[in-house]
């Protein structure tokens, strides 16, 4: 394969890595918070307060994260040409706990590959300006 084709597939890696993590750190945030509203929840029961709509509010964005998710999953796990036939990724996907344990291991995969690249990879894994730095001869 070309350097050319190389380069272009590490930018499609890059980019979809990060949306998976972002994917990650937004769902941690609103399991977070839907935990500290139900805590709340339990805390206005017993004194007669009324409650927000923090957690409604925290199940629609969880909603619409996961609908991005399984549009970032796809297009790291098209990215990184593992083999593994995407379906089963995306079946897998939909068990909460092994969906996460997937998550990571696709995230640790496109690690290796950006690094292996010589890129810099950060929490939200490798920065996409960096690959189109190098594919611009920088």
């Amino acid at each position: 394969k070309s350097p050319s084709y190389e380069l272009e597939r590490l930018l499609r890696v890059a980019k979809a890595q990060r949306g998976v993590n972002m994917c990650i750190l937004i769902l941690i945030v609103c399991y977070a918070v839907g935990i500290a509203s139900g805590a709340l929840d339990a805390a206005n029961r017993r004194t007669n307060s009324p409650s927000g709509p923090v957690a409604g509010i925290a199940g629609l964005v969880i909603l619409g994260v996961y609908i991005l998710q399984v549009i970032y999953v796809y297009r790291l796990a098209s990215a990184l040409e593992s083999g593994v036939p995407i379906l089963w990724v995306l079946g897998i996907l939909c068990l909460s706990c092994i969906g996460l344990i997937l998550l990571l291991y696709l995230s640790h995969k496109a690690n290796q590959e950006l690094r292996a690249a010589g890129l810099k990879v950060g929490l939200l894994g490798g920065n996409p300006k960096d690959v189109e730095r190098k594919m611009a001869g920088g």
